[in-house]
């Protein structure tokens, strides 16, 4: 798939090797899809902080943080420790909420530690869901701390499935006092396959169109063009699409209005 393997380590636990087990069950019904992830001994907790402390940031477009890294050390140490140097090297750190409940000790833990992380982001992306756990213990609604929170990192995407998505964002510099702009984006309808990979596919694409130069609103339907993509197919990193595929999909699929059923 085209993923570099330059800072790939290997990690050894006596004279067994430590490794990744992973499964993932979708089950398709013509009114609905469910899925069942299995992960065991995941090779991505294991990350440390011997691994990111030699990191040039200097030089990257972007540090992209999932919150499944942020659930458990010796990882969410090491994630801290590389966002707080990408804010030094001036590394735009991208956050993508990525609850998944039982890779965390409670909601309030998560929220805890991922309103924390959302101080040294520059764009904060989730679903609506997402946003409620991390507006637990505030008195907020999901999305009026996604509202206030733009305010803070300058760009929030708040997806909420069939409905679209919406972005709050304050332009290019930061300041808390400056105007939060809304804007809203319709989905691409397509028959759902499997309910899984959407969030990677969408940010994926919109970081990639952002990254060649694409304005905001365009780089929003790319992504949402993308998720659409990846749950009408089976699988997951073999779903994703590729530029050309996008262009054809947006070409031949219309999207629909914010809020269209």
């Amino acid at each position: 798939y085209g993923v570099g393997t330059d800072y790939v380590r290997f990690a050894d636990k006596g004279h067994e090797r430590l490794a990744r087990n992973s499964l993932a069950v979708a089950e398709t019904r013509p009114d609905d899809a469910e899925v069942v992830i299995y992960r065991n001994g995941a090779a991505d907790l294991l990350l440390c902080t011997e691994d990111v402390v030699s990191l040039d940031f200097k030089g990257a477009s972007a540090l992209i943080v999932t919150g499944t890294a942020l659930s458990a050390n010796p990882s969410r140490e090491a994630v801290f420790a590389a966002a707080s140097q990408a804010n030094t090297d001036g590394c735009p750190v991208v956050f993508d909420v990525d609850y998944r409940r039982d890779a965390w000790q409670s909601v309030e833990d998560a929220a805890c530690v991922g309103r924390k992380f959302t101080s040294m982001s520059d764009i904060v992306i989730g679903n609506d869901d997402e946003f409620d756990v991390l507006a637990t213990g505030t008195n907020q609604t999901g999305l009026a701390y996604a509202t206030e929170l733009a305010g803070d990192v300058g760009l929030v995407l708040y997806k909420q499935g069939a409905v679209g998505c919406q972005a709050f964002h304050i332009g290019k510099q930061k300041h808390k006092d400056m105007p939060v702009t809304v804007s809203k984006y319709g989905i691409f309808n397509v028959s759902i396959f499997k309910p899984f990979g959407a969030g990677d596919s969408f940010m994926g694409a919109f970081l990639a169109a952002l990254h060649t130069g694409v304005p905001l609103d365009d780089a929003i339907v790319r992504g949402s063009a993308a998720a659409a993509i990846v749950v009408s197919r089976p699988g997951c990193a073999s779903a994703m699409p590729d530029k050309d595929t996008i262009d054809t999909f947006m070409a031949q699929t219309t999207v629909s209005a914010y809020g269209a059923t």
